[in-house]
This record gives C-alpha cells, structure tokens and sequence, in this order.
C-alpha cells in the first residue's frame, strides 16, 4: 500500500516520536511510507526506510504557527494519491486538507488522547472545540485501548467497528543495542554522575501533560532520610521546562536532579541503559486514555517502574510497582532509593514479545484490508 501519515503536532512533541515510529513499522512490512509533520526543529528524517516531508511552521500562539502545514499539506495531497491516509490527532491543519484533497484514499483519524485535558482556560476551550469538531468529521478512526475506543464511540456516536486498534508499542531493536563503555563514560562525563549513584529516569516530553511536579515533591519529603547518594534524571525539552528548572533550582533538590532537555532520537537507548529504575507518575484528568510510551520503553529497557495505573497500565501489572498516590510513590522511592531493585527481566520479555511496533502495525494494516475489501 502507499501510505501516508500526516502529523498535527509538531517534531518537538511525543506525538512525533509515535508517528515515526508507526511509520517506520509500515515501512519494515514492505508498505510505501510518507510521513509529514510541522517542523519547529528542521531534524533529519529519524528512518531512511520513511519519505520524509517536513511542512512549514511558525512559533505563533495558539494554531496560528500551523496555518503555513495546512496549504502545504494541501498541495502534498493535490500532487500524489495514496491508499491510506493516517491523520495522527484531530487538528484542522492536519484534518481538513486530508478531507478536502485526500481522493479515494481510506482516511484514518487516529485519536492517541484528550489533548485538551491537558489545557486550560482559552486554550483548554480552543483545543477541546478543535478536536472534537474535528473527530466528527471522519468516518474511520484508530485508537490505542479500550477505554478511549468506548469514549470516542458512546460520546461521538461512531460504530464500534469503524474504530480500529493501532497499539501504543516499541521497536526491540531500539533497547538491544549495545552500549559501548566509551559512550557511557561521555555521558558521566557530560552531566557529572558516578557509579555510585542511584539514577532515577524520567522520560517525557515536558509539556503540559509531563506530570514531574509530584515526583519532585515526594523526593523533598524523603531527602534527609536517603542513604545512598541518587540523581533524578529528567530526560527531553519542551515548553514547561524553563519552569521546572526554576522550581529545582530553589530547591533542596538542586544538587540532586539533571534536565538534560532534549536529545537525539537515536541516544535514547543510552541513557535508558546507565537508570537504575524509572517513573511513570500521572494522575490528571484524561490520563485513563492514555497508554504511555514512556511506560513501554522502560519495561524493554530491564528498567524496573514506578507508575500509576492509567490507561491500559494493566496490561503490564505483573511487571511493574503501582502507586495509587503522592503518599505511595514517596514510599516507594525511599524504599528503592536505599535498596535498589534489580534488572526487570521479566517485563522486558514481554513487552518485546507483545507490543513491538511491527506486530501492531500488521494487525492494523489487516483492519484496513477488510475495510477496502468492505468497499469493493
């Protein structure tokens, strides 16, 4: 098939990670793969298996910086004809030029989570008229469980069966790739660690819906009762970063915690192999339709995990430490901190098994075939 992924968020956000790799798999099962997003930072395409189109965008507020993606996503569509056309979130710089130009493509909104439960005050009402007018505009949609599949039917009225299931995954070659001693001492070297050190990951895009703030309080509380020397270390950039920045800095933390902004796509592996455990903490509204990619990346990692349980963090119960609260993730820090656990075999096997992104994708790619075979 000749496919087409078109990106509503920018490269500087989770999404994109998602949308790479989404298209990447379709590549590997031997599909024809385009993918295009608003570029803010003009990177290099992350796969050489991908064509890459990267569509204008200016820093302006609000949707005002996607006007330029939107005519240029236009005239991609005017120009070539695709089988499949995948829309990654329900933007209308993204939705309406794939719906105006998009031919006989089988058109495909997937909808990953409630970007706007994430907002608030005219944002919070621009985001969520935005994505929710444009979900009503499509005939098929994908999403990653089953709680959001149940939303998006019982509150937009859509048939279960035009939902399909695109999972949330990881590529296993990513965390099999050996890390030479070398690499790993730049990266002491870069940011000051020691061995000694009990390093905690966290890995997110640090935006709106990063959730870092109570993983910072419960180490405030516990600090003076830590026996062993740690370091947090929060891995990405985005917009709120400058702020936590700020609150550590006037901190009791200041000595115990690195911001390493953002890094490059293909040093993930790195850092995920220096942690000694990871944090996946969200309790805000929205979080129950989410399946976290970071919560998958460190299970394939062999990184034990503190996680709350949103989404489909059920899937994974038997190989991680659910925290219900502030209260709980505090205890389990101290606990871990003072007494690290050891490599966690176990989940990594599964998630590798389960949830790579070429098993995923194949199963998708089999509910777009008997929706075609339906049309003709």
């Amino acid at each position: 098939m000749k496919i087409l992924i078109v990106g509503s968020l920018t490269d500087n956000s989770g999404s994109s990670l998602r949308n790479w790799e989404v298209a990447n798999a379709l590549a590997t099962l031997g599909h024809q793969v385009s993918y295009s997003e608003p570029s803010q930072l003009n990177r290099k395409p992350l796969f050489s298996s991908v064509i890459y189109y990267p569509a204008p965008y200016f820093n302006f507020p609000f949707f005002l910086g996607f006007v330029p993606s939107f005519f240029f996503y236009s005239q991609l569509l005017l120009k070539n004809r695709f089988d499949l056309i995948i829309v990654a979130k329900p933007f209308f710089h993204s939705s309406l030029p794939v719906l105006l130009f998009g031919k006989q493509a089988i058109k495909v909104l997937d909808v990953d989570d409630l970007e706007y439960e994430y907002h608030f005050g005219l944002s919070r009402f621009l985001v969520k008229f935005t994505t929710t007018s444009c979900i009503k505009l499509f005939k098929y949609y994908s999403c990653h469980n089953n709680n959001l599949k149940s939303f998006l039917s019982r509150n937009f009225s859509i048939p279960i069966n035009n939902i399909l299931f695109l999972g949330q995954g990881i590529n296993p070659l990513t965390f099999l790739q050996s890390v030479t001693n070398e690499t790993t001492r730049d990266l002491y070297k870069k940011y000051s660690l020691k061995k000694s050190e009990v390093k905690i990951l966290f890995f997110a895009h640090i935006g709106a819906a990063a959730a870092i703030e109570p993983i910072f309080s419960s180490l405030d509380k516990i600090i003076k009762e830590i026996k062993k020397p740690f370091k947090l270390i929060v891995v990405g950039g985005g917009s709120e970063l400058p702020k936590y920045r700020q609150r550590i800095n006037n901190s009791s933390l200041v000595n115990n915690v690195i911001f390493t902004d953002r890094i490059d796509f293909d040093q993930r592996h790195i850092y995920f192999s220096i942690a000694t455990f990871a944090i996946n903490y969200n309790l805000e509204s929205g979080n129950e339709f989410r399946s976290p990619l970071k919560l998958r990346e460190y299970l394939a990692a062999k990184l034990p995990v503190i996680t709350t349980n949103i989404g489909d963090t059920y899937l994974f119960k038997k190989f991680v430490t659910i925290v219900k609260n502030e209260k709980e993730l505090t205890s389990v820090l101290k606990k871990w901190i003072n007494n690290p656990p050891s490599k966690n075999i176990s989940g990594s096997n599964y998630i590798c098994n389960q949830h790579s992104w070429t098993k995923l994708t194949s199963n998708f790619i089999s509910q777009v075939q008997n929706i075609s075979k339906n049309q003709d």
